[in-house]
């Protein structure tokens, strides 16, 4: 059945300018991640709280760490929706610019920050984090997508779709048994860096989730249209990929985490209820557009923002307890949004902490562009 929701079936196919549900899902997925690091953040730092509430706070941030897969699903749901046939002439060039290169200076700098006190020690820091080693190895991870969704389109008209999606599957969950269920082979520096982060770079952890946003991007009103048909059927893989997941963490067979082969069930029903629920929203709520627009930045600065906050709560010998955790929260997001504001004044600032992603700017620069050309026909 789950196939049905990525394939679709024959239905009224009108399109749509773009996705208001997908900057819902954009910011649902950036507060996810944020919520995820405050809540490890906290508790790594003992602020205090019963060993059971920490269970309790740990599970949750095991639900909101859907985050991570989210992100590869709006991604290639939109390319696939907006370049079904054949990506732009600067695709690659306009995502080195805007992703890659910002991926690279924060790497640089929290190597800096994080072995400030050891600076002989930076240097392989820097290695280490372009490597995938801090936070934002997601950017690696989503540019093999581009490579492989290039790929995708150029062989589409060969691939059987429900092959494909079986076969991503099952390697998917294949690659991520090989890490979930077996520990360390040696003592290495290396094979224990990929063991205990080094595997979330590689495509294949995330297989399904490309192939299941391809589908459903090509043909995103069938899927919706397929979706509302066994809408009840959405919601019992929802509800029955929750309880797994609370099983599982009640015998501790995985660690927390989007890498987990209980979480695929679980990221494909909430993206895809999400995506239902609020495709007939006309207009985008304008907090939630705000978080949207500044999601990169978000991602790639609040980490520094709870690293500050710890800092100034030490200094200050403050003890909040848990009550630390909306205020990090709220905290971090909106210091990251002032920042990559402030920051993009600067000539250059989007390609330390990212641009501002604004459709809107986007379209009506595009519409400028193209009335600006047909005035230079006339004259």
């Amino acid at each position: 059945m789950l196939f049905y929701y990525v394939i679709g079936e024959d239905s009224i196919n009108i399109e749509k300018s773009h996705l208001n549900e997908i900057f819902i899902l954009r910011a649902v997925a950036a507060l996810s991640v944020v919520l995820l690091h405050t809540i490890k953040h906290i508790i790594d730092n003992n602020f205090g709280g019963s060993t059971s509430f920490e269970q309790v706070l740990l599970s949750l941030s095991g639900f909101l760490s859907f985050g991570t897969p989210a992100f590869v699903c709006i991604s290639i749901i939109l390319f696939a929706y907006k370049y079904p046939n054949k990506l732009p002439f600067d695709f690659y060039q306009k995502r080195v610019s805007a992703i890659l290169i910002p991926f690279l200076f924060m790497a640089i700098f929290y190597a800096v920050l994080s072995n400030i006190s050891s600076p002989g020690l930076i240097l392989k820091g820097i290695f280490y984090n372009i490597m995938g080693y801090y936070h934002g190895w997601f950017v690696l991870l989503i540019f093999q997508f581009y490579v492989l969704y290039h790929l995708f389109i150029s062989i589409d008209n060969k691939l059987n779709p429900k092959i494909v999606l079986v076969s991503s599957l099952i390697i998917n969950i294949l690659y991520l048994s090989l890490f979930n269920f077996s520990n360390v082979p040696n003592s290495s520096e290396f094979t224990i860096f990929v063991w205990k982060q080094g595997f979330w770079v590689p495509f294949l952890g995330w297989f399904f989730y490309f192939t299941f946003a391809y589908y459903c991007g090509k043909n995103y009103n069938k899927f919706l249209n397929t979706v509302r048909k066994y809408q009840p059927v959405v919601w019992c893989c929802f509800i029955i990929s929750i309880v797994i997941i609370l099983i599982n963490n009640y015998y501790n067979l995985f660690n927390y985490g989007s890498k987990r082969v209980d979480m695929i069930l679980f990221t494909l029903s909430i993206v895809t209820l999400i995506l239902y629920l609020f495709s007939n929203v006309k207009k985008v709520n304008f907090i939630i557009n705000i978080i949207s627009k500044y999601s990169f930045g978000i991602y790639l600065l609040h980490m520094f923002f709870l690293i500050l906050f710890k800092e100034i709560f030490k200094l200050l010998n403050v003890h909040p307890g848990y009550w630390a955790i909306p205020f990090w929260f709220a905290g971090s997001i909106i210091a990251s949004i002032i920042s990559v504001y402030l920051v993009n004044k600067i000539p250059f600032g989007k390609y330390l902490v990212g641009g501002i992603n604004d459709p809107n700017k986007k379209r009506k620069e595009k519409r400028d562009m193209l009335q600006h050309g047909q005035k230079k026909m006339f004259i």
